[in-house]
């Protein structure tokens, strides 16, 4: 129960209560038609009738204003949070218009409860989730165990970088005694162990990485999949603009993955050019002999400072948008379309 859930679904559900008897009051209480014989017309009573739903949408939205302004004194964009304000207010005046729309088309108030609670319903419960299966249909993903087998088989092959009878530590050998002009490996300026374990590592994260950047692409396939789903449900499209918005989408989580593997790569890597170029040959295959030998094959603690300094760097504000940008024309289409029909609906208004 986070608070985006809190709007997404319980704060339609409290419009509609508040609103489903905004015009069939009039109708049960005999004061629509006096009004209307009074010169207001029903495009006025209901735009009253908006205005006081939309004041109550505006302090419904004051938790969120707050958390807002803590999140700029963190440090948040101004934009993102300005636009996550803006989505959620153009949501909740969808539902108010919804609202209004049934509750001046319908007379008995037991049809506005029954049709804006499945509208509820279906809008925020049952499309949103058959979207989501239906998504999984069309594009389906390899399983976890099918993948693992794939790329299990392909990784059995690639050489081991710690493994000094493996085929290409003879390969690396011949080409590095050659290259520094010696003859054994005990004269080389470098470790050979540690340049080994250099070259396995890259093959194995570059391996890793196809099979890792293959499953990314196939998961934001689907993902814009799912947001062509926000024109039967606006429930759907404000989801995805508040997650584009505040940095927890797909997208986002990719970027991390992407930005923790070069800070992962880069550690493990630096630790084997230390390895290749701190740590004597001698000293490595001898590390064993004695506490002596064992404490001169240690490196340096500070090689681990790199873990420390990891910052993850989310988009910019302005690429968030972009991201957000066809939900967020989804989410105007539909108020506009539902302001449209409750036009039409407020100059046939009758008592």
């Amino acid at each position: 129960m986070t608070p985006a859930v809190v709007y997404q679904m319980f704060a339609p559900l409290l419009i509609i209560v508040v609103a489903h008897g905004a015009i069939v009051r009039e109708r049960e209480a005999g004061t629509l038609a006096p009004l209307l014989a009074q010169g207001i017309g029903g495009g006025t009573l209901i735009a009253g009738k908006a205005l006081s739903l939309f004041s109550l949408t505006l302090l419904m939205l004051l938790p969120l204003l707050v958390s807002v302004l803590v999140s700029l004194g963190d440090g948040a964009s101004p934009i993102a949070a300005a636009s996550i304000v803006g989505v959620y207010l153009v949501y909740l005046s969808i539902w108010i218009a919804l609202s209004l729309l049934v509750s001046a088309a319908l007379r008995a108030r037991s049809s506005i409860v029954a049709s804006l609670a499945a509208s509820w319903l279906v809008a925020t419960l049952v499309l949103p989730a058959a979207a989501v299966n239906l998504t999984s249909w069309m594009l389906p993903l390899a399983g976890k165990i099918e993948t693992e087998l794939t790329m299990l088989t392909e990784v059995r092959d690639l050489s081991d970088g710690h493994d000094v009878d493996d085929s290409v530590y003879d390969h690396l050998q011949e080409r590095l005694l050659e290259e520094y002009g010696v003859e054994r490996v005990e004269d080389l300026s470098i470790n050979i162990r540690g340049i080994l374990a250099q070259m396995a590592e890259q093959e194995l994260t570059d391996t890793l990485n196809i099979y890792a950047e293959r499953r990314m692409a196939a998961e934001m396939r689907q993902t814009k999949l799912l947001e062509k789903f926000g024109w039967f449900t606006p429930a759907l499209s404000v989801a995805v603009v508040s997650r584009t918005l505040a940095g927890t989408d797909l997208d986002h989580y990719h970027r991390f993955l992407r930005q923790a593997e070069n800070v992962r790569i880069n550690f493990v890597q630096g630790l084997n050019t230390a390895h290749a170029e701190e740590l004597s040959y001698i000293d490595d295959i001898n590390r064993n002999r004695d506490e002596a030998s064992w404490q001169r094959a240690r490196i340096d603690a500070s090689n681990w400072d790199v873990l420390e300094a990891f910052n993850y760097e989310p988009a910019d504000a302005s690429v968030r948008l972009s991201n957000a940008s066809t939900s967020i024309i989804v989410l105007f289409v539909w108020l506009i379309a539902l302001v449209g029909l409750l036009s039409r609906a407020a100059a046939r208004l009758t008592p």
